[in-house]
């Protein structure tokens, strides 16, 4: 069983832009939290690679005493090549690595992985034109790891070690059977993100529109807000911005559903699996993996058309059971299960290395 062996010296590389864990924003970074801590929790001695003003159980080495920020990575790609140059050349310290960053972590850790394995979780769109070409030359050299099947099936001829779904703190996310009468969305200021759907939705289901987004960062976000959002806005929606963990899941919990008219084949999609943890049901466009971590007719709805929204928001109050989407969040998303998965698959990378 995982944690039953003995314990693993694991490396655990996370992007360097935000520090780990995320104090607002960062999908990758929460992950890589989670995951770093409940590994020293399980007696593996683990180091995180990540900004110094991460947080963790874990040892923690740092290139950079603070995180650059995301704006940065337009401006350089040599933050993230010194971050992940210093952790590689730790490589002999480690029975594992596991890199989380993209794409130059695993480009590397494809010439690393000549004496140590070098797992990869892809947390991007690797069958993208740019994307695919990294993975076609690192795939039989770095063990990928997908996470989800619809991201495992845009490089279906690759070698993909395995496919382990995102997990979270379950506990750590209230639940909540009593709903108010307002929708919630959450994510980038960015088109493919859908807000402008999710307040036309809003609009046509007569219900107000919260909406929790990180500060405009690139060009192309402050033109989304002004061509799509700003004409749309009226009383009904109210723009949060960036918020908290903990306002976070007050919002989700609060919510009659939470609203993720995704227009882009998303690799996960975490905050569906957190809005089910606090028993709220998502409403989504059925793009990338989101029919995978929304059961339609059971912990929310999955539409073909941004037309069929508003339809099927006004069937959750009546057809939908918040208890259902805590226990879908216990059974299928949660930290215990995706720890459970990683420590399975380290131990069989190194068995296979040594046999």
């Amino acid at each position: 069983m995982p944690g039953s062996e003995t314990p693993l010296r694991i490396a655990i590389i996370s992007p360097v832009w935000l520090p780990t864990p995320p104090p607002m924003y960062g999908a990758i970074e929460q992950i890589a939290s989670i995951l770093a801590d409940g590994l020293v929790e399980r007696g593996h001695r683990v180091t995180l690679y990540a900004a110094g003003d991460s947080v963790t159980f874990a040892e923690l080495r740092s290139y950079y005493h603070e995180a650059p920020g995301w704006g940065s990575s337009v401006q350089s790609p040599f933050y993230e090549l010194n971050h992940v140059l210093a952790a590689y050349r730790d490589i002999e310290q480690y029975d594992i690595v596991h890199d989380h960053t993209d794409p130059i972590g695993p480009a590397l850790g494809a010439v690393a992985a000549a004496t140590v394995p070098v797992a990869h979780t892809i947390h991007t769109t690797p069958g993208d034109h740019e994307n695919r070409a990294i993975y076609e030359l690192i795939h039989d050299r770095v063990d990928l790891v997908a996470v989800s099947q619809a991201q495992r099936a845009t490089i279906a001829d690759l070698r993909v070690r395995n496919v382990i779904h995102h997990g979270l703190p379950i506990d750590k996310f209230e639940y909540s059977e009593a709903k108010g009468d307002y929708l919630f969305f959450i994510g980038r200021m960015k088109y493919g993100k859908g807000l402008h759907l999710a307040i036309h939705a809003a609009k046509e289901a007569g219900l107000p529109l919260l909406v929790a987004t990180k500060p405009i960062e690139f060009p192309k976000e402050e033109e989304y807000f002004k061509t799509e959002i700003q004409p749309l806005l009226d009383d009904q929606v109210q723009i949060l911005g960036e918020v908290g963990f903990a306002e976070k899941v007050e919002l989700y919990k609060g919510a009659r559903c939470t609203v993720l008219p995704t227009l882009w084949d998303e690799p996960f999609g975490l905050t569906a699996a957190e809005s089910l943890a606090c028993g709220t049901p998502v409403v989504a466009l059925g793009r990338g993996a989101t029919p995978e971590i929304v059961e339609h007719g059971v912990t929310g709805f999955v539409a073909d058309q941004p037309g069929e929204l508003a339809g099927y928001i006004d069937r959750v109050a009546t057809e939908l059971s918040p208890r259902e989407c805590r226990l879908a969040a216990e059974k299928r998303f949660s930290a215990a299960r995706m720890i459970d998965s990683y420590e399975r698959l380290y131990h069989r990378l190194i068995s296979e290395r040594h046999s």
